[in-house]
């Protein structure tokens, strides 16, 4: 979507009449966990994925939306430290960043790595192909998802901060307390990144990046 023709404030309703937002959303995160490096949607280039459309009489809930189906999965599980968010195709970029679906995003790979992705329940599932690849393959695979999970841990951001924009500018604490020195105060922070949509600072609207969920 050009977003001259498609403002961010609309975006989300005109995305959201066209595709499953939180199945492409889960789609990128778990892409994201096993580190697909295969150049594709997901990171460099938008190929290697199939577009299913949901027959419109369908009567599921995402009838008349397209879904995303991964495919070519074999350079994954590789580099542990890979960015969350690594696709450079312009479209998906614009997806994983917007302020109404970054949380989701993060949400999802917080989900996952306690789910599916975690430690405990992958091992359960190295039985399933230790006959194709053997023990220095899962064991290699073990190695990385506890790699990546450490990473997401220390990726995501999830403390919410405030304080002056400057170091001691116009505040003054007492215990945890702290109370203005001045008429004018500037403020900034971090908000948890997978919960915030927006922050407001004495009713008004502060700038905040879903990304890194600094705010100013």
């Amino acid at each position: 979507f050009d977003p001259v023709e498609t403002p961010n404030d609309v975006f989300p309703q005109v995305i959201e009449g066209l595709i499953d937002v939180e199945e492409w959303i889960r789609f990128f995160a778990l892409q994201s966990l096993i580190v697909n490096e295969d150049g594709a949607i997901q990171n460099r280039s938008g190929e290697d994925y199939f577009l299913y459309k949901v027959p419109a009489a369908s009567g599921r809930p995402d009838a008349g939306k397209w879904l995303l189906v991964p495919w070519d999965l074999e350079e994954s599980f590789q580099t542990s430290t890979q960015r969350l968010f690594a696709s450079q195709v312009r479209s998906i970029k614009r997806l994983l960043t917007h302020p109404q679906f970054a949380p989701l995003y993060y949400e999802e790979i917080l989900s996952l790595r306690d789910g599916a992705f975690s430690r405990q329940q992958m091992r359960q599932r190295f039985s399933l192909i230790d006959f194709s690849f053997g023990f220095s393959t899962t064991d290699a695979i073990e190695t990385f998802v506890t790699e990546r999970a450490g990473f997401v841990d220390s990726s995501v951001p999830l403390e919410i901060q405030a304080g002056p924009a400057s170091p001691g500018e116009g505040l003054a604490g007492c215990g945890d307390t702290l109370y203005a020195t001045s008429d004018l105060v500037s403020l900034s922070g971090r908000s948890n990144a997978s919960l915030t949509r927006s922050v407001k600072v004495g009713g008004q609207p502060a700038a905040h990046d879903p990304v890194t969920a600094a705010w100013a």
